[in-house]
């Protein structure tokens, strides 16, 4: 594979992770709203507005954290990766 499939195939582990932890987080955090609620002022417990720049923001930081791993990943010798196992 060349280097822009290694970071491609790398990036999209991490964002697949990210989505799987991103869909059980909203979930525990509709299913916790009631609880929360008399905590929150000014600001529904379910809002859509606030979920979804939350999940755009953490979804965003994990592609930024995930660059650094595509690009190592790239400096490896696939002989010796191969070779080692």
């Amino acid at each position: 594979a060349n280097s822009a499939e290694v970071v491609s195939m790398v990036a999209r582990r991490a964002l697949l992770l990210t989505a799987a932890g991103l869909a059980l987080g909203l979930a525990g955090s509709a299913l916790a709203a009631p609880l929360v609620s008399s905590v929150l002022f000014g600001v529904h417990p379910v809002s859509a507005a606030a979920l979804s720049m939350a999940a755009l923001l953490l979804m965003a930081i994990a592609a930024a954290a995930s660059v650094i791993p595509a690009r190592r990943a790239t400096l490896v010798d696939p002989m010796l990766a191969l070779r080692q196992e």
